[in-house]
């Protein structure tokens, strides 16, 4: 379990030297028991990218947040930039609105301002449990994230579920793809 938030941004910047923002793809909301049929490949289901694999992502999330039926999802697809553009790292992100802070909810909607800082910011202490770790297919993300052309490419990725430190209550699911590049030397990049 880690605690802290801001944290992914700040291992990029320390990995690669680079300040690292934030650029929204997609933003959307959805309510949290909608029919997910409309996510696995309607180019109007939301702003944004093809949703390949998007549908299986929130179904996943769904069932680690355990939203009740009237409460609503915020699912984000973010790309975490570095100097000259290059692309680091990409993100989706499920999270249940009616668990965050009214302002929170505004400042998400309206700017691309991350969830875990904005979190802190707000006075909201949260950990994070990964779920898992390792090697996947870039998939969607080739020619994305920096260095990578192939979509059978292997890169890292991470999950994990995002809770409030008081009461251990989900607050959002997050899945995190990274350019190998990241852990190459500055020298060979």
């Amino acid at each position: 379990m880690l605690r802290g938030d801001g944290l992914t941004s700040t291992s990029l910047r320390v990995l690669t030297g680079d300040i690292i923002s934030v650029q929204v793809r997609a933003h959307w909301v959805l309510g949290a028991h909608d029919d997910l049929a409309a996510l696995s490949g309607a180019e109007d289901a939301y702003t944004g990218i093809t949703a390949d694999r998007i549908d299986t992502q929130v179904a996943r999330a769904q069932e680690m947040l355990r939203p009740a039926e009237t409460e609503s999802l915020l699912i984000r697809e973010v790309l975490l930039t570095g100097g000259r553009q290059r692309v680091w790292g990409a993100s989706t992100v499920v999270a249940v609105l009616d668990r965050l802070p009214e302002q929170i909810v505004a400042s998400l909607a309206a700017t691309d301002r991350p969830i875990g800082p904005a979190l802190h910011e707000s006075g909201v202490l949260t950990t994070r449990e990964i779920r898992q770790w390792g090697l996947v297919p870039a998939g969607r993300w080739a020619g994305i994230l920096a260095g990578l052309w192939s979509p059978e490419e292997q890169i890292p990725s991470r999950d994990y579920l995002m809770r409030a430190a008081n009461d251990g209550c989900p607050l959002a699911h997050f899945v995190e793809w990274f350019s190998p590049a990241v852990f190459e030397s500055r020298r060979d990049r």
